[in-house]
């Protein structure tokens, strides 16, 4: 099914044939409502995907989008290959570098944890030149307003600090890219575009507050991806009976 066809499916069956793809809201919202909550009740073959990138000496931090949670992390240059960096807290990295970062030794990174890369509501206007107006240390950690917008970002920190150029990979779990004008295809509208349509339907009726009509259609959406568990489930089982030899 094209996306085309989705949309004419979604409007002709919610009788609403003024969601386009110029109203507001428009079909995308339905249509992208729909796929998010698919992919936070249904993990897919899709779900878990890497995130690459080289990062340069002095580097200490990652940030990416569409991330749910992150599983592991890599490091790779021509001389060692893949090194799986090993998994820490928050607190065990603040207490081992709590040096200022100009004082931490660049070196290959060998620890990871996840970060909050954003400050509190009332500090979201301050920046990388004036956030010492209220506070002087710790600043590194942190993406401040005028450096990238952290809405809608997962974030990494690494140490040391870069001493060379890596390729970093991050194994993570992401939702699914959404749809658009030139997003016309993800995993959901090819696999399951059923799917698709019926949870677009669900939030147009969670919007009615029809509780009925949402549930009907929740039935419908777990009966259609019910393979989509039975697969991951066939997947696990045949991965713990593989016999090294």
């Amino acid at each position: 099914m094209t996306l085309a066809d989705l949309i004419t499916t979604f409007q002709k069956e919610s009788g609403r044939l003024d969601i386009t793809t110029d109203s507001t809201p428009n079909v995308y919202h339905y249509l992208n409502a729909g796929i998010r909550w698919l992919d936070s009740h249904f993990p897919t073959p899709k779900t878990a995907a890497w995130y690459k990138k080289d990062i340069a000496a002095g580097d200490y931090k990652l940030k990416f989008q569409y991330c749910r949670a992150v599983r592991e992390v890599w490091l790779t240059d021509s001389a060692d290959g893949d090194v799986p960096l090993e998994r820490k807290s928050l607190g065990w990295m603040m207490e081992e570098y709590k040096d200022i970062l100009t004082d931490i030794d660049q070196a290959q990174p060998s620890y990871w944890c996840t970060i909050p890369i954003g400050l509190s509501p009332e500090q979201q206007a301050l920046t990388s030149s004036n956030y010492t107006n209220e506070f002087t240390y710790r600043s590194f950690p942190i993406t401040f307003s005028d450096e990238a917008a952290h809405y809608g970002y997962q974030g990494i920190w690494f140490m040391a600090p870069a001493d060379e150029t890596y390729t970093i990979s991050v194994l993570a779990d992401f939702f699914t890219i959404e749809l658009s004008g030139s997003v016309t295809a993800n995993y959901w509208t090819t696999v399951y575009p059923e799917a698709v349509k019926l949870a677009a339907l669900m939030m147009v009726e969670m919007g009615y507050r029809n509780y009925s009509g949402q549930t009907a259609l929740e039935q419908g959406i777990r009966s259609i991806v019910f393979g989509v568990q039975a697969d991951q489930v066939t997947e696990e089982m045949s991965g713990d009976a593989v016999m090294e030899g």
